[in-house]
């Protein structure tokens, strides 16, 4: 894997977070595994995902893997389009690929209520991710979402 420089300089435990969190995007999981204490994992897990180096060095560690996988946005679209029409799959499968591909082109959006420090990078565009390095704060629609909330 291609090193990704980032702006700032993290702490071997904090590379060891990113390392987890690509496993499955469960922050408190991957502060758990990186050495972090049970205690303190959904904490740190906040603090980190909200830090702009950790999430330059995420979005490079994605893009990485975009790159050694050889597979673009349209070719996953494309597949699950094929699964979404394809009469042999189950309706549940049909359902679920319709349903990741109205995800995919903002049908649903993620309720205030809804957002955690695991899943609120994730549902980063990348022109929000921009915003989050430039600026260092979040992007502005989690800004008005969560100052409407209790979070």
């Amino acid at each position: 894997m291609k090193e990704v420089e980032s702006p700032g300089k993290l702490t071997a435990k904090q590379e060891a977070f990113c390392r987890e969190y690509m496993i499955d995007f469960n922050g408190a999981a991957a502060a758990r595994r990186a050495g972090y204490s049970e205690r303190t994992a959904n904490r740190i897990a906040h603090e980190n995902l909200s830090k702009p180096d950790i999430q330059y060095f995420l979005s490079g560690m994605l893009h990485d893997a975009g790159e050694r996988a050889k597979v673009t946005v349209d070719d996953v679209v494309a597949g699950l389009r094929r699964e979404a029409e394809n009469p042999e799959n189950s309706g549940s499968a049909r359902v679920a690929a319709w349903v990741h591909l109205g995800k995919y082109i903002g049908l649903f959006r993620v309720a205030p209520e809804t957002v955690t420090p695991e899943n609120e990078f994730a549902s980063y565009t990348d022109e929000e991710l921009n915003e989050c390095l430039r600026t260092g704060k979040r992007p502005a629609r989690f800004r008005a979402m969560l100052a409407t909330s209790d979070h």
